[in-house]
């Protein structure tokens, strides 16, 4: 489960030849809601930097028009769901790359459509709205790595991709939790044995729990 994931990735950052590794993961990983995630410009460096892709990787961006898209909300009556509509302007983005067989590799096609059918868009605050572009790269890149180099994510979402997972979460939780987070990046990078780190591996699994 994730704290498991979390754990993997500690001990993938303790690495004894290259001591910048922790303080590299750990600055680009976040914990919303108890699960480890990494920063979605991580994630694209990580893709970038990989020898899987030796010319990185880049993103088709198409604007399709304005569209009207029906979704599924919750209604004023507890338990009912209801179909609503919402103008967008339409764009679509994926992710892709040639392998070093020199096949190009496309990844999944994300598209404003989705994100709203997904109940990305209409979320308190969200991004999709202020700077749909950005967004729609960093799904893409997502799925992307998921699905074509897994063993580089660790089986964790990017940070986006686990904000737009939350339902229901109060202020005070998400401020609290965060204020967990970086107390532990605080003390793993300030670790100066493996008896140390072993401690805070007991901390993370307490975070995860709760």
């Amino acid at each position: 489960g994730e704290p498991g994931a979390f754990l993997i990735a500690l001990d993938i950052a303790n690495d004894p030849n290259d001591p910048q590794r922790v303080l590299t993961v750990m600055q680009n990983l976040d914990i919303i809601q108890g699960k480890p995630s990494w920063s979605s410009t991580y994630v694209i460096a990580k893709l970038n930097s990989s020898n899987k892709f030796p010319d990185g990787v880049d993103f088709e961006m198409k604007d399709l028009g304005e569209i009207e898209v029906e979704y599924e909300d919750w209604g004023d009556v507890k338990g009912q769901r209801v179909k609503k509509k919402l103008k967008v302007q339409n764009r679509s983005c994926y992710a892709y790359a040639t392998n070093r067989s020199g096949k190009l590799i496309k990844g999944a096609t994300i598209d404003m459509v989705m994100a709203v059918k997904e109940g990305w868009y209409q979320k308190n605050g969200s991004k999709w709205q202020t700077m749909p572009e950005q967004m729609l790269r960093y799904r893409a890149a997502s799925f992307f790595g998921r699905v074509y180099a897994p063993e580089l994510l660790m089986g964790l979402r990017s940070a986006d991709e686990e904000q737009d997972r939350i339902i229901d979460v109060t202020p005070d939780k998400v401020v609290s939790e965060q204020a967990d987070a970086n107390q532990l990046k605080r003390e793993i990078l300030g670790a100066k044995s493996p008896a140390a780190l072993d401690e805070v591996e007991g901390k993370v699994l307490m975070l995860s729990d709760d």
